[in-house]
């Protein structure tokens, strides 16, 4: 019966690494899948065409270029390239929401311009 406690301790690593390689596989499609949309009222966060995440324009205090913590990541393909935009909100419990758009200071102006504010 020895064997048996062997082949089991052998077979538990199998399931560890396969699980993890699950994981990953998983989240590789999860970055894919994000995309972000700024609308006339609203910047949302959508995961394979659905809507996850949204803030309207009127809870928005600020837009910064650069990642703040603590703060909701929301990253897509672009987050090993390093280009983070930050939203502040003025309510909530996290009021940071980070983002990696291809062109953080693009997205910065254009949040801006449809905030009413001067970039």
């Amino acid at each position: 019966m020895a064997w048996a406690a062997a082949v089991t301790a052998q077979f538990s690593w199998v399931v560890v690494g396969g699980a993890g390689v699950v994981l990953l596989v998983l989240l590789w499609f999860w970055v894919r899948a994000v995309h972000y949309r700024l609308s006339r009222h609203e910047f949302e966060v959508l995961v394979g065409g659905f809507v996850i995440r949204r803030v309207y324009l009127r809870d928005i205090d600020g837009v910064y270029v650069g990642s703040r913590f603590p703060a909701e990541f929301w990253p897509n393909l672009n987050f090993l390239k390093g280009g983070r935009l930050t939203i502040r909100k003025k309510r909530g419990l996290l009021r940071h929401m980070t983002v990696t758009p291809s062109d953080p200071e693009q997205l910065r102006k254009n949040l801006f311009y449809a905030l009413g504010w001067k970039p």
